[in-house]
């Protein structure tokens, strides 16, 4: 079993050297040498890759076990440890590159490799689940993503994820509760508030949808884009009072949310003109014939438009 472990790992290694990607090579011939220390094309190969990362020291004793100077020692458990954190480490920083790059299959195979050095890393397994959705593979994600709960059940991060993930394939009320767990695990991050208010909204619950954003203004007052959508929501809930209230706030700090004027606008409605003619109770003066003003409060000059709306926060 060690021969085919070993095998892997060397194999992995001269595609890494093909591609001088030396790090990763490195760790790949320290794991072959670890399950085979007499393995001499490894111990080559390894006194190549310090040469090219210029370690020369290195290189020299490698070399001296190539050519049968030199007696290989086997690694210490201690050392056994660091490989297998190295090595974790340098493949799971493979894998985020290519995944900033949308290649998920690469990065899947990154992932794989870092968890096969340690299994129990949970943000290994959170990666994994979140290139398994990107690929379309929801099955397989949520899998993962169930195995990283079990590893790192305070994840906040991996719930938000799993939300989206649940919402995609149509599981809207398990999605809502994966993002409450999220907010539940990471109450002062604003941008897990705004997502949990879109998804209720999403769902019509408007309630839950106010409150989640009423978390979000009171974390973020200067977010001028969050009064605006707690307007928006409270004046779909009838509450004009409080509406009005949250697009002036808006326009407080951004004069040019154009949607908050807007917003103002609908909850506060031009007042209607009084009647003209003679009324009961007047104080003095003639009033037949008289032409009075616009009432108080009236909105006028307000152009229609839109402002860009909350983002959603990204695992």
């Amino acid at each position: 079993m060690l021969n085919n472990e070993a095998l892997d790992h060397y194999q992995a290694a001269q595609t890494y050297m093909r591609n001088f990607e030396f790090d990763l090579a490195q760790v790949e011939l320290k794991a072959a040498i670890n399950c085979i220390p007499t393995l001499k094309a490894a111990h080559r190969d390894f006194a190549l890759v310090s040469l090219c990362r210029g370690d020369f020291g290195r290189a020299v004793s490698e070399l001296l076990i190539v050519v049968g100077i030199g007696e290989p020692v086997p690694f210490s458990e201690n050392q056994q440890e660091a490989i297998k954190d190295e090595a974790m480490k340098q493949h799971y920083r493979a894998g985020l590159k290519l995944a900033a790059d949308s290649k998920w299959k690469d990065a899947l195979i990154e992932f794989e490799w870092a968890l096969f050095y340690r299994p129990e890393s949970g943000k290994v397994l959170r990666s994994i689940a979140f290139a398994h959705a990107s690929e379309g593979h929801f099955d397989e994600a949520e899998k993962f993503y169930s195995q990283s709960f079990s590893q790192d059940p305070e994840d906040a991060y991996g719930h938000a994820d799993f939300a989206f993930l649940l919402a995609a394939k149509g599981s809207a009320e398990k999605a809502v509760e994966q993002l409450s767990e999220a907010v539940k695990l990471q109450p002062k991050v604003v941008a897990l508030h705004v997502d949990l208010g879109w998804m209720a909204e999403s769902k019509s619950d408007l309630e839950k949808a106010e409150s989640e954003f009423q978390e979000a203004v009171k974390l973020a007052p200067k977010q001028a884009s969050l009064w605006t959508h707690l307007g928006k929501i409270q004046a779909r809930r009838g509450d004009a009072e409080q509406a009005a209230k949250s697009f002036e706030q808006a326009l407080a700090l951004d004069a040019s949310q154009l949607e908050a004027q807007n917003g103002l606008a609908g909850v506060k409605p031009v007042q209607a003109e009084p009647a003209t003619g003679q009324t009961s109770g007047q104080a003095s003066g003639p009033v037949s014939g008289q032409s009075p003003g616009p009432a108080s409060g009236q909105v006028s000059g307000q152009s229609p438009g839109q402002t860009s709306g909350v983002g959603k926060a990204k695992p």
